[in-house]
């Protein structure tokens, strides 16, 4: 019993479980029972940990969580894991990927040169979850195209999930426009 006196809880909230349950149409009742045991269990935990300060705010007012118990933690690359890549290392994954000649291409001297006029590249992975609002992104891009005077954008989505064809429909008509 000492063990578990002098033991600390911390949670770890990226996500509330009963919406993701909610999301890939789990039972109604447990998904009710699972935010039941998140917001009761959630109170007695010693600390809690969010990704964001908007998810720490949320949580507190949706769970009673005091604030001072909550700590933001914001998801970064491990430093040292990933590196800038040079020129040549981007020229060859966009020609592995399909994307050859919109960003990168060889001058009349054979040397790589970035397109004057490329694209943005815009990348974003997701779970195609509702609690990851992907309208957000399209109406954003709806608005970016209807102006004229800004570089056009290529966007690439990784991930999957239950509302994947949905978004992959509404990228296919963007792009049709």
């Amino acid at each position: 019993m000492l063990f578990i006196e002098q033991t600390k809880l911390i949670i770890d909230w990226h996500n509330y479980g009963y919406t993701i349950m909610m999301a890939n149409k789990v039972n109604k009742l447990l998904c009710v029972f699972g935010k039941i045991y998140e917001m009761y269990f959630g109170k007695y935990a010693d600390y809690n940990l969010t990704v964001s300060k908007a998810f720490k705010t949320d949580l507190s007012n949706k769970f009673g969580i005091p604030a001072d118990s909550i700590g933001v933690l914001y998801d970064r690359a491990v430093q040292g894991k990933f590196k800038e890549l040079t020129i040549d290392d981007k020229y060859e994954f966009f020609e592995q990927n399909g994307f050859g000649g919109k960003f990168i291409q060889k001058n009349s001297q054979n040397k790589l040169e970035y397109i004057e006029d490329r694209p943005l590249l815009l990348l974003t992975s997701t779970s195609y979850t509702p609690d990851e609002d992907l309208s957000i992104l399209v109406s954003a891009l709806e608005k970016y195209a209807a102006r004229d005077d800004l570089p056009r954008v290529h966007l690439v989505v990784t991930g999957a999930g239950p509302q994947k064809k949905m978004y992959l429909q509404k990228f296919d008509e963007f792009n049709k426009n």
